[in-house]
């Protein structure tokens, strides 16, 4: 699932205790099966049009990588969505 993945920041460096905000937009044509697969080297938490809707904390290595899945579907609407994760 992950070999699609790509990592990305806000710059090349890593400085501690550093957080940035994420955002998505992406529109549904009608309501289903929504689910959010995530792996982050750190702390993060998720918001779907502005309602929090999950949180963790993933023990991420270079050589072994996994994500956590949650279920957006009560957060989502018919038309445009916006995804906001802050990690």
């Amino acid at each position: 699932m992950l070999e699609n993945a790509k990592w990305i920041w806000i710059h090349n460096e890593n400085n501690p205790d550093e957080y940035a905000d994420f955002y998505a937009d992406f529109e549904l044509s009608d309501l289903g099966d929504v689910k959010l697969d995530i792996s982050v080297d750190g702390n993060f938490e998720v918001y779907l049009n502005g309602t929090f809707c999950a949180f963790g904390t993933c023990s991420d290595y270079p050589n072994d990588k996994f994500f956590d899945t949650f279920s957006l579907d009560e957060h989502c609407v018919v038309g445009k969505n916006r995804l906001k994760i802050t990690v």
